[in-house]
């Protein structure tokens, strides 16, 4: 009987001693598998703090280029708002010329006209690209449906990419005098001159605040740009976060079932040392 309860006890230790070392083994892949989730997070948190550190002075940065924006953008409609009064001015003498044709017929009756009367609607046939300056040409102008509507709905901004036609015309308004022209020659010459000065007014101001608007529109596109690549970054670095919580969450649940591994590994060692005495006790 002794003989067969010494032979049952080393089977069972033999039979512990498999189990404690699958048991290990499989503790021991648990710990690496801790480990590697460790690792992991550490790495994920250091690139959530890197792309933090980096949106919060991408941040930083846009915000001062979009106060300068808005700053440029400001700086040139104030300039351009100074030529606002000529250009309403302007609109209202056309308008009064819509009402009050005649005054546009006596100009056209001229055969041939006084030098400064010919020299204001040489303007206007210059601003109007049209190329034959002569007077019966600019009879036929004046004849046209809409002229004055041509001259309410003209395209100012292509005065900034043909420098050369206010060129041809700054010449022709030097030494103009719009009271004598109005008071001795044509009342509709006299209105027509204010809108070739407005013309020339809004260019003076706009030739040197266009720069400034190319910059400002360039840097709007810039910062939409910016603005995208951030909110891009943002969305990783949200990412990145709901990572480290499923990445922290199984280590949490990982950490539970070696902290019961290890606890089965005790078990097993114990009752592995019982049996080794029981063997021990057996064999006296």
């Amino acid at each position: 009987e002794g003989v067969d309860k010494l032979i049952n006890a080393s089977t069972e230790v033999d039979t512990m001693n498999e189990k404690l070392r699958e048991q290990k083994k499989v503790t021991d892949e648990q710990s690496r598998q801790c480990d590697d989730l460790v690792k992991q997070i550490e790495m994920n948190t250091q690139d959530v703090k890197k792309k933090s550190d980096d949106v919060e002075k991408r941040k930083k940065y846009l915000w001062v280029e979009q106060e300068k924006i808005v700053v440029d953008k400001q700086d040139a409609e104030n300039v351009l708002a100074l030529t606002a009064p000529a250009l309403e001015a302007t609109a209202q003498a056309l308008r009064f010329l819509e009402d009050n044709k005649d005054s546009i017929n006596e100009t056209r009756v001229y055969n041939t006209p006084p030098k400064v009367v010919q020299q204001v609607f040489e303007c206007v046939s210059i601003l109007l690209e049209e190329k034959d300056l002569t007077w019966d040409t600019i009879r036929t102008m004046l004849h046209q449906t809409g002229f004055l509507d041509l001259l309410m709905n003209f395209n100012k901004e292509k005065l900034l990419k043909k420098e050369l036609i206010m060129a041809r015309v700054i010449p022709r308004l030097q030494g103009q005098n719009p009271a004598e022209i109005k008071q001795q020659h044509s009342k509709a010459a006299d209105f027509i001159m204010e809108w070739v000065v407005a013309m020339y007014q809004w260019y003076d101001k706009a030739k040197f605040v266009q720069p400034k608007k190319e910059r400002v529109e360039a840097a709007e596109v810039k910062l939409r740009q910016s603005m995208a690549d951030l909110q891009k970054a943002e969305n990783e670095i949200v990412a990145l976060n709901n990572e480290l919580k499923l990445l922290d969450e199984a280590l949490q649940q990982k950490r539970k079932e070696q902290a019961e591994l290890k606890a089965q590994l005790t078990i097993i060692e114990r009752q592995l040392n019982n049996a080794r005495i029981l063997i021990v006790a057996l064999s006296i």
